[in-house]
């Protein structure tokens, strides 16, 4: 972990305009700098820089934060990667304290795990000739570290004889406890370690090599360092050709395996799961388009048309590859070859098309029921260009108005429609105001429970409040937040407040906010007497540097 003190360096020597001006043109306009966002496609300058609160924040697509999230976003590097390439670049000297011991040995059992059922899988001989008659070389079996379970207690036998701590390979899921007895977690099964983007081993899918047993494939339990919808098998494998390419999504480990085994790269698949936003967020950082490649029959079609929704919402562009019926990628790949696989990805449709071929357009009902389905589905698309290009091809082939697919959304209720209706803006003006002054802040963590402000920001609150015990700068505080949606949330927030107010401004509004709260509240005397002695002690430090002044 890189030491705090080393972060705060680097942030006071990075001149944030200077950084994103390296990579985008920037013009001054005001007191900000704007350009065209890097981060999605756009005709109008919607991106801008603000030097002074080191922070950009895109109009268009949200994306927002400091100059550490915007060399993460950009060159999709993790947070410690992005510090030691600013600390390389400024000359700053990266020193880091130790991982948690915590942390340091999940990764270690994990890490034990793997190297254990890779050698186990040469001890098997029919785990390996499993994996050579599905067709799977040496070079992908070492690549993908692919291994096996033999289970009876092996992966446990090993570990106490190596002195492996057995609560920590409970806590990976490698090793679970029945009837108060310790056990392996697989049996007899081919493992298919799980890596994070950075090549950490975080958990292990398993197929069974034995018939009749259910579950088929098993994956290892959610940890704290394995959530399976955030994560992508194949996802490390393919990451340094990820940029600018059109990956194909797949169901399936082996799916995955044959096609690259077959030369087709930047292959990805969900964990068992349905593909999710997170993991199309993933992708996104990435690319813009998307292959879609599910099995050939009913329930591969509509799971695609499930996945193509989900990409559509992160703002990637799904094209549908359509496999004959009783085919998967795995047994189309194998029987037809490569070729006959890269014809079925040039004339994979985009979702428009998909649907549109699935119903009889010479029929009411069949241009009905297609209009209720962009109806629901263009709303949702993540990327304004995309949506407009969807609306176009949609009015165009069914000849219908624009107005016909954008009907009014449903009427929002509760937090939703206070943020609608715009009652939460003085909520949200006053969060502005704390977070650009740490006293503000304080006073308002002594009056105002986190939850008098809007849900979506309460966790950013949460960790404001944490931090205004000290002096903290916006650009720390920023790189604080945890979530990605936090992080634009704030971003835009802070470029719509172009001024730091003064105590009579702060207080007026504070005032507001917590008149609000105190209707709900029946014990409030106590907060509102702290609330007025911390106000007039305030007014009076103002009115003396009034006197000071003049």
């Amino acid at each position: 972990m890189i030491k705090r003190e080393v972060i705060e360096r680097i942030r006071e020597a990075v001149d944030i305009v200077e950084l994103i001006g390296s990579y985008v043109p920037l013009k001054k306009v005001g007191t900000r700098y704007r350009g065209l966002c890097p981060f999605h496609l756009e005709k109008n300058p919607s991106f801008y820089v603000d030097a002074e609160r080191g922070m950009f924040h895109c109009f268009g697509c949200g994306a927002g934060g400091t100059a550490i999230t915007f060399l993460m976003k950009y060159e999709n590097l993790s947070f410690p990667e992005a510090v030691r390439v600013l600390g390389e670049r400024f000359g700053i000297q990266i020193t880091e304290e130790k991982n948690k011991p915590e942390e340091s040995g999940i990764y270690q059992a994990l890490e034990f795990a793997a190297n254990l059922f890779t050698t186990y899988l040469y001890y098997y001989p029919n785990a390996l000739k499993y994996l050579r008659d599905r067709g799977i070389g040496e070079e992908v079996q070492k690549r993908f570290r692919l291994g096996y379970a033999p289970g009876n207690r092996s992966l446990l036998k090993e570990a106490k004889k190596r002195g492996i701590p057995l609560e920590l390979l409970r806590r990976v899921g490698v090793i679970v406890t029945k009837d108060g007895e310790d056990e392996d977690f697989f049996f007899s099964r081919l493992i298919f370690p799980i890596f994070s983007p950075n090549g950490k081993v975080i958990g292990f899918g398993g197929r069974t090599l034995e018939e009749g047993v259910e579950p088929k494939y098993l994956n290892s339990p959610e940890t704290e360092v394995f959530k399976k919808g955030e994560t992508l098998y194949g996802f490390y494998q393919a990451k340094k050709g990820l940029r600018g390419s059109k990956p194909i999504l797949v169901e399936g480990y082996f799916d995955l395996l044959s096609l690259v085994q077959a030369g087709i790269e930047n292959c990805l698949a969900p964990l068992g799961t349905a593909f999710t936003l997170s993991q199309a967020m993933l992708i996104k950082r990435y690319t813009d388009d998307l292959y879609i490649s599910f099995d050939g029959d009913p329930q591969g079609e509509e799971a695609a048309k499930k996945a193509s929704i989900i990409a559509l919402r992160a703002g990637l562009n799904p094209l549908i590859v359509e496999l004959p019926d009783g085919f998967d990628p795995d047994k189309f790949i194998r029987e037809k070859g490569k070729s006959a696989y890269q014809n079925l990805l040039s004339t994979a449709k985009d979702f428009v098309d998909f649907l549109v071929a699935k119903k009889d357009l010479s029929r009411i009902s069949g241009k009905r029921d297609l209009i209720t389905q962009f109806q629901e589905i263009i709303p949702e698309i993540g990327n304004e260009v995309l949506r407009e290009l969807y609306l176009n091809k949609v009015t165009e082939i069914l000849g219908i108005r624009r107005d016909l697919l954008l009907l009014p959304r449903k009427r929002p209720t509760g937090e939703a429609s206070r943020i609608a209706g715009g009652k939460t803006k003085k909520e949200e003006k006053l969060l502005s105001y704390i977070i650009l002054n740490p006293e503000y802040a304080r006073i308002c963590r002594s009056v105002l429970p986190v939850s008098a402000f809007p849900t979506r920001y309460q966790s950013a609150v949460n960790t404001l409040y944490q931090l205004c015990d000290k002096e903290f700068t916006v650009a720390e505080f920023c790189d604080s937040l945890s979530e990605e949606e936090d992080k634009k949330n704030i971003a835009s927030l802070l470029f719509r407040e172009e001024r730091l107010p003064g105590p009579e401004e702060f207080f007026f509004l504070l005032e507001r906010v917590r008149a609000d709260v105190l209707k709900g509240e029946i014990d409030n005397e106590e907060k509102l007497r702290t609330f007025l002695e911390i106000k007039r002690s305030l007014m009076k430090r103002k009115d003396g540097s009034k006197n000071v002044s003049s």
